[in-house]
C-alpha cells in the first residue's frame, strides 16, 4: 500500500491545471485524506467492498467534495470519466479487493481483471480521456514487474507470483505521456502529459 503524499501534488494541480481527483481503491481512506488537503473541486474514490465503501462515505460526509463509489474500479470509471470535463489527477490503488484491509486473501479474488486491474483502468482512461492533460499517479508497480524496490518484489515479500507481470499494455500512452518508474516503497509510476 503506497502513499500519495509521496508526489508533489501542487506542482500537477498547478501544472496541468487539474481541478478533479480520481482515486481507484479506497484502501483505509489515506489517498482521499491526503486529497482533501488541496483545492479540488471533486474527489472521487472506488471501493469495491461496500461495507467499508459505506463506512467510508460516513467517515468523509462533512466535506462534500468527496464522493465514494461502489464498485470495481474500471466499471466506476466508465461510469463517471464521460461526464468529467475538468483535468484529473488519477491515483491507481486498486488490487486484491479487501486484502490491504483485511477483508480477504490476496487470491480470493479468482478473477484477474478485478484482482489485478490497473490494465483495465488505463484503457478506460485512453478511450474515456483523449484531450485532457491528465496526470496518472500508479501504486504498486511490484506487481508488475521486478525491480529495486524497497518493499521487495512480490515474491520475495511471500505474496508469490501474480500471474500478471508485464506493463505492455502502457505502450498505447507513450505518444501522449512521459512514463516514470519509481522503487521507493513497493514501487510507482508516474505517467505525465509530454
Amino acid at each position: 500500500m503506497g502513499q500519495l503524499n509521496k508526489f508533489d501534488i501542487q506542482h500537477y494541480i498547478d501544472e496541468y491545471n487539474i481541478s478533479t481527483f480520481v482515486e481507484t481503491g479506497s484502501g483505509c481512506g489515506s489517498g482521499i485524506e491526503h486529497a482533501k488537503k488541496f483545492d479540488f473541486k471533486e474527489i472521487f474514490s472506488t471501493e469495491i467492498i461496500e461495507p467499508h465503501a459505506i463506512k467510508l462515505a460516513n467517515h468523509f460526509s462533512s466535506d462534500n467534495r468527496i464522493k465514494i463509489l461502489t464498485g470495481n474500479s474500471f466499471s466506476v470509471l466508465e461510469t463517471i470519466l464521460p461526464s468529467i470535463k475538468t483535468n484529473i489527477l488519477f491515483w491507481l490503488d486498486a488490487h486484491y479487493p479487501g486484502a490491504d484491509i483485511g477483508y480477504a486473501n490476496f487470491e480470493s479474488e479468482k478473477d484477474l481483471d478485478v484482482r489485478l486491474p490497473l490494465e483495465k483502468e488505463i484503457e478506460a482512461i485512453h478511450r474515456l480521456r483523449s484531450g485532457y492533460q491528465d496526470v496518472i499517479l500508479c501504486d504498486d508497480l511490484r506487481i508488475y514487474e521486478h525491480g529495486p524496490y524497497e518493499s521487495q518484489n512480490m515474491d520475495e515479500a511471500g505474496h508469490g507470483s501474480i500471474k500478471r507481470y508485464g506493463l505492455n499494455f502502457l505502450e498505447k500512452l507513450k505518444t501522449k505521456y512521459n512514463i516514470i518508474k519509481h522503487y521507493q516503497c513497493e514501487g510507482y509510476l508516474e505517467i505525465i502529459p509530454k
